[in-house]
């Protein structure tokens, strides 16, 4: 009997269980759909907000992803349905690299570095958690794919439009430079992203499981998105691109593969020679009657272009059903590959023999480590010239500080401080050019094998799966992942969400397990305890998120009235800044300066200390301490010569350290006033 009502309180409580689940039919159906384009919708709103790299924008995109988790975990069926051991390794290798980082205030300069370090990592894992938590089908998998190049397309199609067709589709003048820089605000950033559209456009042209009306429209795409690529003139996003490439022709080896091939390598190239062509189309501003006349004979190229790859895609469809239908046996599969492994040998033994390729790779390195791009250049000619823009001496910085502090690192967000500090040529960053050597000189080797651990997992999980029917599609999606991780470690692509996010959500959908069950009858989840448990720690990881961004906007709202001149409205406003984030030196730097403004020397010198007291590697605060100190006619000497010391190099240092050269109080009082301040 007592086995009976035990029994019976099990089934009541499975049952209440079940009835907190979402309904089956339209809701749940409605929630996937909304999934399914989360990464194109994440991909246009990001393009056109500088690509993600504020940390407003970082907060605000991290906060709606983490409420809608937060929905997924309390009301789904089956909210971690999809996480699989690949996709469950790379979270908590994430999880456990943000830990760290908010570790690192214990020993980093700055607690505001590191949140917002953690910040935008937290955007990361929550977009990852999100798409991967769930079981995804074949064919949402596929629609994602194909939403997402739409994105893709767009917006390179826009960037094309904005330099060929300046009068049909006008833009500010910040984004006049050399090279296309539209909408991301980034050439380098803007060139891989339109690269990994080339591969995402060939797989989706090459899928003979797709829709004709796909495979010919994606052909026609990938003629402009190959022309994106040229005219932003980036070469590690050309050779990531072509990396990602051979990496999908290698794991793909669909059999509309030579249908995709066919249809866009040709109009591809013609695009490409003709964007290459165009000189007067690459300048800063080519608005002169003859670029403009260029830009449109482009336009009209690129368009005959993507018209004959949709062209030449759609006569060739026919070509997909009848290799669909041939069955190549193991055998033959085994000869082509023995066969094309040794021609590839044999053309590369030919090439080290007649072109001396190991001694080719020695020049080649001494003209990368010592070379450069000369200022004033074509910008055509940086596709040929030597030298890497000066990675090599941002690397060696970061190595350097690794090697002195190779476990834990010098704190999160702390490499700016680091490279102005011993940077060997006068150039401002804020970032080293490589995922790989910041994370190892901020946070160490436990950083670093984090990060690979992160990088590695997904891929090596997306690699197991490129076998099958959806063999393609995971080969895409390695693909891109493979390209993506070769070119951020050349480049800023984990400060640029648009480009990181995007990509790992596919990598996230493309980890998650295979659906059990029809749809709306997924088994039995969590319990509702365990639910809400997990609701409240994802809840309580977006208060940092939540803090920043009302900080934020109170400090731009500072900044702007102190741009204005209007000091009551900058205190006020930096004051509501630090009530939401105590830790930020940037309101105390400003009150400081009003508060000497006003000739309140005390309490200049008080506010420029407490923003110290928050960053004491920044110069530009030391620098402000010397200037409070100058003009309250203290001396300003130690402070400038601190700051000259973390920032040497420096022109405001440098001439700061002159201008105090007097032991006269009233010359710091006059020198000190009229001084530039470091204020963005």
């Amino acid at each position: 009997m007592a086995r009976r009502r035990g029994g019976e309180r099990l089934t009541r409580a499975l049952a209440s269980v079940r009835a907190a689940r979402l309904p089956s039919g339209a809701p749940a159906k409605a929630g996937r759909f909304l999934l399914v384009g989360a990464p194109a919708t994440l991909l246009l709103y990001l393009s056109f907000d500088s690509g993600g790299f504020f940390p407003l924008t970082t907060a605000v995109v991290a906060i709606v992803l983490g409420l809608a988790l937060v929905v997924r975990v309390t009301v789904a069926g089956d909210p971690f349905a999809g996480v699989g051991v690949a996709l469950a390794v790379a979270l908590s290798a994430l999880g456990l690299l943000g830990a760290w980082m908010l570790a690192s205030t214990l020993w980093g300069a700055a607690a505001l570095r590191a949140i917002l370090e953690f910040d935008r990592l937290l955007l990361y894992l929550l977009g990852a958690a999100l798409l991967g938590s769930v079981a995804w089908r074949a064919g949402e998998r596929a629609w994602m794919i194909r939403l997402t190049l739409a994105g893709l397309g767009a917006v390179c199609v826009l960037a094309l439009a904005s330099r060929l067709l300046p009068d049909l589709w006008t833009v500010d003048e910040g984004f006049a430079t050399d090279a296309l820089t539209y909408p991301l605000g980034y050439t380098n950033a803007l060139g891989i992203f339109a690269g990994l559209g080339v591969v995402l456009g060939l797989h989706l042209a090459s899928d003979q499981r797709g829709p004709a009306a796909v495979r010919v429209l994606s052909a026609a795409l990938v003629p402009a998105l190959a022309a994106t690529v040229l005219l932003t003139f980036s070469r590690g996003a050309i050779v990531a691109t072509a990396l990602a490439l051979v990496a999908y022709l290698v794991l793909g080896r669909t059999r509309g593969l030579l249908g995709g091939v066919l249809a866009t390598v040709g109009p591809s190239a013609y695009a490409v020679s003709k964007a290459y062509g165009a000189v007067l189309v690459a300048e800063a501003t080519p608005t002169s009657p003859a670029a403009l006349a260029q830009g449109e004979e482009l336009a009209i190229a690129i368009a005959v272009a993507a018209l004959a790859a949709g062209v030449i895609r759609a006569i060739l469809l026919p070509v997909d059903s009848r290799l669909a239908r041939v069955r190549v046996g193991a055998r033959a599969r085994r000869v082509a590959l023995i066969g094309g492994s040794v021609v590839a040998l044999a053309a590369a033994l030919v090439l080290v023999l007649s072109v001396d390729v190991p001694g080719t790779i020695d020049r080649g390195y001494e003209r990368l480590a010592s070379g450069g791009l000369a200022p004033g250049e074509p910008v055509r000619e940086r596709l040929s010239a030597s030298g890497t823009s000066g990675r090599f001496d941002e690397w060696g910085v970061a190595w350097e500080q690794f090697r002195e502090e190779p476990v834990t690192g010098s704190g999160a967000g702390t490499y700016q401080a680091v490279w102005a500090e011993r940077r060997p040529v006068d150039r401002e960053l804020r970032d080293a050019h490589s995922l790989y050597f910041e994370v190892a000189s901020e946070l160490g080797a436990v950083g670093l094998a984090l990060v690979v651990l992160a990088v590695g997992a997904v891929l090596v999980g997306l690699l197991m799966r490129c076998r099958g029917p959806e063999r393609a599609t995971f080969a895409a999606l390695a693909a891109i992942w493979l390209g993506w991780a070769a070119h951020a470690g050349i480049d800023w692509d984990w400060e640029m969400p648009v480009l990181t996010l995007p990509v790992l959500c596919l990598a996230a959908a493309g980890l998650s397990a295979r659906p059990r069950g029809p749809l709306g009858r997924a088994p039995l989840g969590p319990a509702r305890l365990t639910r809400v448990l997990v609701g409240l720690g994802l809840l309580a990881l977006l208060v940092t998120p939540a803090l920043l961004a009302v900080s934020q906007v109170r400090l731009e709202s500072s900044l702007r009235a102190w741009k204005e001149s209007d000091c009551t409205r900058t205190i006020d406003d930096a004051l509501g800044s630090l009530d939401a984030l105590p830790v930020r030196p940037e309101p105390f730097e400003l009150i400081a300066y009003c508060d000497s403004r006003f000739a309140m020397n005390d309490l200049a010198d008080g506010a420029m200390r407490s923003a110290i007291a928050r960053d004491g590697r920044s110069w530009d605060l030391w620098y402000g301490l010397a200037m409070v100190h100058g003009a309250g006619r203290r001396d300003p000497r130690p402070a400038m010569a601190e700051a000259a010391r973390l920032n040497p190099l420096e022109p405001m240092t440098i001439e700061g350290t002159r201008m105090f050269r007097t032991d006269d109080p009233a010359e710091w009082q006059r020198r000190a006033l009229a001084a530039p301040l470091p204020i963005p």
